[in-house]
């Protein structure tokens, strides 16, 4: 009742009420974690907070979406959330207050450091943006998720990324084209002479004086050492341990074991087949009749979202995890 009453302040009017609901509500998150029943209108006001027009209330949103998350961090029920909170946060990567947007670059790093599949999608939804402050922090953005979680060329994605962000060179604005080269040397130093593959920087077509230019920049990068023979073996069982237990994949019988297997069948006398012995007090599975299903009407976004939280609480026992 007290989260509904703060809610309430926060919908007024007044710029001031704004302000102050968000203080309580930080100062609630600071002592316990808010109850899924009430996760969905905080989100809700603290989005609409964040879009308006008063700076100071967008950024103490902001600062107040971060503790959020940090404080709900591994709880399944904000992890529904995470697309529509990256999406809000997003949007203040072009502010024109430099404090709002580094606030919402700490807050997407955040998010992604909660989802995967979010990390490097904010790069590409935002490195084509009209505005250039906004393509701006995509590079910087994108050079700090190599440096806390590493890039592989090898994967499709972070690869398209590496390729956008070496088309970004030519971008019109010339504090855009500066970010891009320092990314990519930042992307370098993780990666090192594999980014000049034929399907990572080669795809790109550069002009021979951007590829000077790249050369030079790159002589003055220490690149990360490769991992030992130790770790990559290590790297490659934990992968392989991870593939297995979630193909769920049974190791397959040598060819010994095998080969032992026919022998010993083979050994064995064959009898022929009885016919099956069956009785009329032989029980026949029953099986219960299905539930009615009730079709659910989603109005909006935020019905839906509603609505699966239901189902995630209904779901969600001690005994099943239904993340």
């Amino acid at each position: 009742k007290a989260i509904y009453t703060v809610l309430e302040s926060i919908n007024g009017s007044s710029a001031s009420q704004k302000r102050s609901g968000i203080t309580s509500i930080a100062e609630i998150l600071k002592q316990r974690k808010l109850p899924d029943s009430v996760l969905p209108s905080v989100i809700d006001t603290l989005q609409a907070c964040v879009n308006g027009n008063n700076h100071k209330i967008s950024l103490q949103a902001l600062r107040c979406l971060k503790q959020l998350i940090s404080r709900t961090f591994g709880h399944a029920a904000i992890k529904g959330f995470l697309p529509s909170i990256a999406e809000t946060v997003g949007e203040r990567w072009g502010d024109m207050k430099d404090e709002v947007r580094m606030t919402a670059l700490d807050t997407s790093l955040d998010i992604a450091r909660l989802s995967t599949s979010l990390r490097f999608d904010f790069f590409l939804r935002k490195c084509n943006d009209s505005k250039a402050k906004v393509r701006q922090a995509s590079l910087s953005f994108l050079g700090q998720l190599a440096e806390d979680f590493g890039v592989s060329v090898g994967d499709k994605i972070q690869r398209k990324c590496v390729v956008e962000c070496c088309k970004m060179m030519e971008d019109r604005n010339p504090k855009v084209r500066t970010e891009s080269i320092e990314t990519l040397a930042v992307l370098y130093g993780v990666v090192g002479e594999s980014i000049w593959r034929t399907t990572v920087l080669g795809r790109a077509e550069l002009s021979a004086a951007m590829v000077d230019v790249l050369k030079d920049r790159f002589s003055t990068v220490t690149v990360a050492p490769p991992p030992s023979p130790a770790e990559a073996n290590e790297m490659k069982t934990e992968r392989t341990q991870k593939k297995t237990k979630k193909l769920k994949v049974r190791p397959r019988k040598g060819l010994r074991a095998r080969n032992m297997n026919q022998t010993a069948s083979s050994t064995v006398s064959r009898t022929p087949k009885q016919p099956p012995v069956t009785s009329r007090f032989a029980k026949t599975p029953s099986y219960s009749q299905p539930a009615t299903i009730r079709p659910v009407s989603i109005g909006s976004a935020k019905s839906l979202v509603e609505e699966i939280t239901k189902l995630e609480t209904i779901l969600c026992t001690k005994d099943t995890d239904w993340k």
